[in-house]
């Protein structure tokens, strides 16, 4: 199951960041790719619940998140009520080789199907080195017994080679009634499920409910059972960042367009996702990542990851070499500049530098490295806080890691912040001289003025 209690209202991935905080050995860029020999995570993010799967109006992608095995040992430490401590899980977790688990949020606004009140929808998958693992896990891990408000729904269908259903209720943190019912199925060494959540919004009430649960259960069952084999897809190809030196928060980590579909995102007008959209191109997936490093008494530095497959790599280079006129259609991009990488990144790579925002040539600079492996693209994005801005180095050497992410398989755990990045956020880097400008393209219509990208999107980037 996931747990319910921490999620209704509390954990808005896009408004509240995810804290967390592991201990990591000293840097070392050899440490992140896929050891040779070693056994390939597979593509979580790919087999969880996008917004076309679910029946009724208004389902729009609102966050995701990869769940480390410490985290996921304290959430059920504190859903079981402190019966057990957060150390005996894990220890328990890690008997059964408990790998990692991924969680995919979707919502949309109360009201949005008045013979529905289900407003939350939390699909997840956790995987473990066998089957025997997750048998064991799955047992352990979906023992209720010493939650008082939860119970099993009997009779709920049979589905793979475990399953349950579960219902309870709550009080989320910020004071709305909650009722969810969750549904949890073991298909060999993966444990999928799929939790609906609502917030009362009139006095009664009969969802969420078993058949509308069980329908996407079998979804889930279907995806899992033919999961595309591990290093065949980009969303297990992508760097995540972590340590012990800073704290890092995930704002998003998911695909934003799958198998050529696109996924409708939380907060964005119909006009933001054409423009969005458009900027992907003839791209078959898209995936992206967007994590915040802040340091002890720091602002917090924005790092992001978007990647891109393409049909060929033609088409790939193509889109590198137009990347610049594709982003001066967009106002959030201000003063946009090339930059010169010091060493050439994969099969072809570029740097350009832009004011986040729409602003001028004085206003701080972020700055994105474009590198493409065959018919694959990264385009690694550092927005710096304060008012420095960040030498090519610093993306160049994070674009780098990507790139070896892309050439080598997969990159399932995540990496510490490599040296240059490092020395960014601790301030110890120079603000890099301003390059030449690029000029604007002209768009369809006026560009907002600076002060409207105040506080943008992370997907508008």
């Amino acid at each position: 199951m996931t747990v319910v209690r921490r999620l209704p209202g509390e954990m808005r991935l896009w408004a509240v960041v995810v804290l967390m905080m592991l201990v990591l050995p000293p840097w070392s860029g050899a440490t992140h790719a896929m050891a040779q020999g070693a056994q390939p995570y597979l593509d979580l993010a790919a087999l969880t619940l996008v917004p076309a799967d679910v029946t009724g109006p208004g389902w729009v992608h609102d966050g995701a998140f990869v769940e480390d095995q410490a985290a996921e040992a304290r959430n059920m430490a504190a859903y079981r009520g402190g019966s057990v401590t957060s150390q005996q899980i894990a220890t328990k977790m890690q008997s059964f080789a408990w790998q990692r688990k991924y969680v995919n949020v979707l919502t949309r606004p109360e009201g949005s199907d008045p013979a529905n009140s289900v407003t939350e929808l939390r699909s997840y998958v956790t995987e473990y080195a066998t089957a025997d693992g997750a048998a064991a896990g799955f047992t352990f891990l979906e023992d209720e017994s010493m939650v008082p408000t939860a119970a099993d729904v009997p009779g709920a269908p049979a589905l793979g080679d475990q399953s349950e259903i579960t219902k309870d209720t709550g009080v989320s943190a910020d004071g709305k009634t909650y009722r969810s019912l969750d549904l949890t199925v073991r298909v060999g060494n993966l444990v999928a499920g799929v939790t609906l959540i609502s917030h009362p919004w009139h006095a009664t009430f009969t969802t969420p409910d078993v058949a509308t649960i069980a329908a996407l259960g079998q979804i889930l069952v279907q995806r899992v059972a033919s999961a595309p084999a591990p290093g065949t897809t980009i969303g297990a190809k992508v760097m995540r960042l972590d340590g012990e030196q800073y704290r890092f928060a995930t704002f998003d980590d998911a695909y934003y367009r799958l198998n050529g579909r696109d996924i409708p995102v939380s907060g964005e007008t119909a006009t933001a996702a054409k423009d969005r959209v458009a900027s992907y191109e003839d791209a078959s997936d898209v995936y992206q990542v967007w994590q915040g490093i802040s340091g002890v008494g720091t602002g917090q530095t924005l790092y992001g990851v978007t990647l891109l497959r393409f049909p060929s790599p033609d088409d790939a280079a193509g889109w590198v070499n137009s990347l610049a006129t594709i982003l001066g259609k967009n106002p959030f991009y201000g003063d946009l500049r090339p930059a010169t990488l010091d060493a050439n990144l994969g099969d072809q790579s570029l740097a350009l530098t832009y004011a986040p925002g729409g602003g001028n040539a004085s206003a701080p600079h972020a700055i994105l490295a474009a590198v493409r492996v065959g018919a694959d693209v990264a385009r690694v994005h550092i927005v710096p806080a304060g008012s420095g801005g960040v030498p090519a180095g610093v993306v160049a050497e994070l674009a780098g890691l990507e790139a070896t992410c892309l050439s080598g398989g997969t990159c399932p755990d995540p990496a510490p912040a490599p040296p240059a990045l490092a020395a960014l956020i601790a301030g110890t880097l120079a603000t890099p001289i301003p390059a030449t400008p690029i000029p604007a393209t002209p768009v369809a219509s006026p560009a907002a003025s600076p002060a409207a990208f105040s506080e943008p999107r992370l997907q508008d980037i």
